[in-house]
Order: structure tokens, then C-alpha cells, then sequence
């Protein structure tokens, strides 16, 4: 395992091995300049959506890690910070999936996972289980696994994909670190290499579909939903997320971005779903979201507030009337659509 450190900052033998270096020596030492420039391309790689392997020296690849880690808490930007956690929560998920099922084991370890094989296959403790797979509905809801003893049995896939997660939280429950002024200025240069790649893409969002939306006008159930992405969402949710941005003019390829932080995200079959959702396929048919009773059946009506009480009341409870109420940009809904059944 010790060979394949690189992959693996989280483990206690990367961090080890990464303390021998001192910050000044990171920063400017001649030696980890190829450090810094894999650092530089983690950032700018999760801005992409996808960290791509490299041929780096292994040592070296561990050392870009602390360096990527510094330029974002300079930055310190949460829409950054959710897609470098996601993008490199997904590279090391390919990488635990090639390991043997002992080297994946020590790895749970490493992240606190309480996994363990025996009795026929891989099994993880259910409080991590719960705290872990929650959001992500389908197989993963616990009345459809094999729970015994106060373990649930999974696949090699499924531990990594637990693993996964688990890394994913780290990263974002550790940034940004505390950074000096010293190593502001020493990062200025990179830093605002990236700044205006950042905001070039936060503004195409912008441009290409909340320019026609009115994000501040959602009503508390797809804010949560939106929230919800990073951690999973059930099939109902889905399904009401989509159908409303859809509804309320976000076009496709807007769609296709928010997904792109979906923890399973799978580009082919999200376009399948989006494009299903919004009419591209069979008779046309657009679906409209499900109203408020059925995003209460489903479990997905979150924090609703005053207004969502009010609506009710008048009998007219649904998130494209809440919507319509707020926004100032809404256009009337679209004919011949039809809710999921």
C-alpha cells in the first residue's frame, strides 16, 4: 500500500509523509515545482468537473494535494469548494475500486469506517451506513438491504462509493484552512490565474439559465433539493427537481450542470432522464412537477414556510404557484404538460 500513498492523502502515512515538508519549501522550493503545477491543475481540473490522472512522480502527486488545498482556502469560494470536493472524491473512488479488498478495507479505516468482511462478503456498520448513504434512496434505503448483528452487507463497489462520500465530506468540512498573509502573497499569482475562470463560469450559469429563472423565487422544497445534490436524491426527487427547473426555463444544458456534482452522476443516463423529463423523446410530452400533497407522500417537502402555509389553505398548494407568486421573471405555464403519475 505504501507504494500507492499518492492516491490516498487521507491516509496517516500520506499525511506523514507530507508533514517532512515544510510550507515555505512547498511554496517556493525549486524541487516541488512540478508539485505546484499539478496543485494548480487539480483546481482547475474540478472546475472542469473531472480530476484526470497524472504520470507525476508518486511523491510529487502527494505533495500537489496541501498546495490545491492552500489555492482554494485563498479563494475560498463555495461553489469551488463543492466542486473540487466532489471531483476529487470521485477520482479517488476510481482509484479504491482497482484495490484489493484488503488494501479497501484499511482504507475504510483510514476514514473511520467501521467495515469488515466475513460471514460471506463486505459489511459496514449501519450508523455509518445510515449517516453515509442518506439522500441517495433505490437500493441504498436500509429496508432493502441485509442487515445483521448491526451490519449492513455491500458490494466492493458500494464500500468505495461509502468511502467516497466520506472523503467528500472531509474535504469540504476542512476547507478553507487558515492561511497567513505570507502565503496569500505567495499564491496571488495562481490564484488570480483562476479568479476569472471561476467567475466566467459562475456567470454562464448565470447566462444561461437563471438569467430566464429566478432562483431567489424557489420555494423551500427545490432550494433543498438543489442543496441535496452533493449528497444524493431519491428518484421523487429527481424527478420534481427537474421537471421544475424545465418548467421555469432553465435550459438543458443548465440542467445537465447541476447534476454534475450528483455523487453517481453518470452523463449518459442523466441526459436520458433530463431530456425524458423535458419532452425530447416519444409523443413530447413536458412533465410538470408534482404539487405540494405529493411532495409531501414523497418526502420531499422541506422547510415550508408562511407562504407555502398559505397556499395551502387556498387550496392551491404547488411549487410552480409559489414560484409564479415571487418571481418577477416567471412566464405562464406551458400547455399540455402533464405531472408523473
Amino acid at each position: 500500500m505504501a507504494a500507492r500513498l499518492f492516491h490516498y492523502p487521507f491516509t496517516s502515512g500520506a499525511t506523514a509523509l507530507a508533514n517532512r515538508y515544510s510550507v515555505d519549501k512547498l511554496l517556493q522550493g525549486r524541487a516541488l515545482e512540478r508539485a505546484r503545477r499539478r496543485g494548480l491543475e487539480r483546481v482547475h481540473q474540478a472546475l472542469d468537473g473531472e480530476i484526470r490522472a497524472s504520470p507525476l512522480d508518486p511523491e510529487l502527486e502527494l505533495l500537489s494535494h496541501p498546495y490545491a488545498r492552500m489555492l482554494l482556502s485563498c479563494l475560498n469560494d463555495p461553489y469551488l469548494l463543492r466542486r473540487y470536493a466532489t471531483a476529487e472524491s470521485k477520482y479517488l473512488w476510481g482509484e479504491m475500486l482497482q484495490e484489493p479488498e484488503e488494501t479497501l478495507l484499511r482504507l475504510a479505516a483510514e476514514l473511520g469506517l467501521d467495515a469488515k468482511t466475513g460471514n460471506g462478503g463486505l459489511r459496514v456498520h449501519f450508523a455509518d451506513y445510515v449517516a453515509l448513504s442518506a439522500g441517495m434512496g433505490g437500493k441504498w434505503k436500509l429496508v432493502n438491504r441485509t442487515v445483521a448483528t448491526g451490519y449492513v452487507r455491500v458490494s466492493r463497489e458500494e464500500l468505495a462509493r461509502l468511502a467516497q462520500e466520506r472523503i467528500r465530506e472531509r474535504i469540504l468540512q476542512s476547507l478553507p484552512l487558515r492561511v497567513t498573509p505570507e502565503i496569500r502573497e505567495a499564491l496571488q499569482p495562481p490564484t488570480a490565474q483562476i479568479s476569472p475562470l471561476l467567475e466566467a463560469r459562475k456567470k454562464q450559469m448565470e447566462a444561461q439559465g437563471l438569467i430566464q429563472a429566478d432562483p431567489q423565487a424557489f420555494p423551500p422544497c427545490i432550494q433543498a433539493l438543489l442543496q441535496g445534490i452533493k449528497t444524493g436524491l431519491t428518484h421523487p426527487g429527481r424527478f420534481a427537481l427537474t421537471s421544475f427547473l424545465w418548467t421555469v426555463g432553465l435550459p438543458e444544458e443548465e440542467i445537465l450542470r447541476i447534476y454534475q456534482d450528483f455523487p453517481d452522476y453518470n452523463e449518459e443516463v442523466t441526459l436520458y432522464q433530463v431530456r425524458h423529463i423535458g419532452g425530447k423523446f416519444g409523443a413530447g410530452t413536458k412533465y410538470t412537477p408534482p404539487g405540494c400533497a405529493a411532495m409531501k407522500t414523497y418526502g420531499i417537502c422541506t422547510n415550508p414556510d408562511q407562504y407555502c402555509e398559505k397556499m395551502n389553505e387556498e387550496g392551491k398548494g404547488h411549487p410552480l404557484t409559489y414560484y409564479r407568486r415571487h418571481s418577477r421573471t416567471a412566464r405562464p405555464p406551458v400547455s399540455q404538460k402533464k405531472t408523473e403519475e
